[in-house]
């Protein structure tokens, strides 16, 4: 099972299970899609449109955002998203 979709089954466990519960007075809808949202975003996505070089750093454009982004950055300094410069899957 990927992980995306342990974290979908998560976030559905915990709509059932705060529902009923005192927790969910605390617990929005929204604040548990925004947890997994922020869980998503740890799992690292290669850049968009990567190719052109700036600095010795390759320019590309964040997978969730689309913001511009270069081969210095951990993360999308717009979204959060971490990026993956690798040039392959190893």
């Amino acid at each position: 099972m990927t992980l995306i979709k342990r974290l979908e089954e998560l976030a559905r466990d915990l709509r059932k299970a705060t529902h009923n519960l005192i927790v969910s007075n605390y617990l929005t809808e929204d604040d548990i899609a925004e947890c997994v949202d922020s869980l998503k975003k740890q799992m690292p996505k290669k850049p968009l449109n990567m190719g052109q070089f700036m600095w010795d750093y390759p320019l590309g454009n964040c997978p969730s955002c689309e913001e511009g982004v270069n081969g210095g950055m951990d993360y999308c300094d717009r979204c959060g998203q971490k990026l993956d410069w690798r040039e392959n899957n190893t």
